[in-house]
């Protein structure tokens, strides 16, 4: 079942990466904009750090796409609200991936998914619990 899982939601997370390239993206399609989530039926604390972490990333890639890219002062009220949304459910996502154990830190400092959130007061601190987890506290220590 977790497979079927990893893939339905790798296909959700492309189709949305190509409807943005493609420059098609007028408002989120059903199934970006509600069922992106890889079984959409469980919540945050029940899905592996790592599809938190896609679900994040879809999200993520969300925040831009609505008003197509405009700056936020150049958007209507009601998209500016939809942006928050998903910047707010991706921070969530992000979180669960965090504490569920999530530890590629080299990934997640650098993926691009995250380009529209990186500047989020939220993004840092997430970032450095999971550096703390992954690379020991004296790197220059001599193991055993």
């Amino acid at each position: 079942m977790y497979q079927y899982r990893k893939w339905l939601n790798l296909h959700i997370y492309n189709m949305g990466k190509s409807l943005r390239a493609l420059g098609r993206w007028t408002r989120p399609t059903p199934p970006i904009a509600t069922g992106w989530r890889s079984g959409a039926t469980l919540r945050p604390e029940h899905r592996t750090p790592e599809e938190n972490y896609d679900a994040a990333c879809s999200l993520a890639l969300l925040v831009p796409a609505v008003g197509r890219g405009k700056p936020d002062d150049a958007l209507t009220e009601a998209d500016r609200a939809r942006r928050q949304r998903f910047t707010d459910e991706a921070f969530a996502e992000l979180r669960a991936a965090v504490e569920g154990g999530f530890s590629r830190a080299t990934l997640f400092a650098a993926d691009p998914d995250f380009d529209a959130i990186r500047s989020d007061p939220r993004f840092a601190p997430l970032l450095l619990r999971v550096m703390d987890r992954t690379f020991p506290s004296d790197p220059f220590a001599r193991s055993p």
